[in-house]
């Protein structure tokens, strides 16, 4: 969506949902989110995100600016079926993704003492050979359902930029800007939405895209 609507969305997406307690590392504006892919040098899983594939995974690593050595970050599996989506993750540290990224896989288990999640990745990254194509960095503000039996959280991101290598501790925003005159509205739901919401998505003239 275009940055002009940005502050009446905004105003309508608070009065109808709470914020994310997150929001609060940027004084209520949001925070930072930093990805690192892996993917096969022909870059086998964006081609199969792009052809919309029903059954799909990626691999990453996600952290949250500012970031420093003892920060922690998130190694994830994100399986796609269709409109559903699983994570499965572990927590790791930056000398942990080191070792990671220079394909240590082996002092790398050892560290994480055999966790499933990391035995999982790091088998996925060497069937596809998996390199790191690119590193993406974003702000992000999100809003999240009152009522705790219904899971919806809207986000949005902006100051989208990337790096064409892995920098953990590049500082937030850090990177070439993609898409500056844009932000994207991401809509996560266990079951359907309230009927406000696609009617929101009809007069703002949003379409889903990859």
């Amino acid at each position: 969506l275009s940055l002009r609507a940005l502050p009446t969305l905004r105003r309508e997406l608070g009065a109808r949902l709470g914020s994310d307690p997150h929001n609060e590392a940027l004084g209520g504006r949001g925070y930072w989110v930093r990805s690192i892919y892996f993917d096969s040098p022909r870059l086998q899983l964006l081609d199969e995100k792009l052809a919309g594939l029903g059954r799909r995974f990626k691999l990453r690593l996600r952290g949250y600016p500012p970031l420093d050595e003892a920060s922690p970050w998130v190694l994830e599996i994100k399986h796609r079926a269709g409109p559903w989506v699983h994570k499965e993750r572990c927590r790791i540290t930056l000398p942990q993704i080191q070792l990671l990224l220079r394909g240590q896989h082996v002092p790398f288990l050892e560290q994480l003492e055999g966790n499933e999640v990391a035995r999982r990745f790091v088998a996925q990254r060497a069937r596809l050979r998996a390199v790191v194509p690119h590193q993406i960095g974003y702000r992000r503000q999100a809003f999240v359902h009152r009522n705790s039996q219904v899971y919806l959280r809207v986000t949005i991101d902006e100051q989208l930029h990337v790096l064409r290598r892995a920098d953990p501790l590049a500082p937030p925003g850090a990177g070439t800007p993609f898409a500056p005159r844009s932000a994207i509205l991401e809509v996560k739901t266990s079951g359907p939405p309230p009927s406000w919401l696609p009617q929101l998505v009809r007069r703002y003239g949003l379409d889903p895209r990859s």
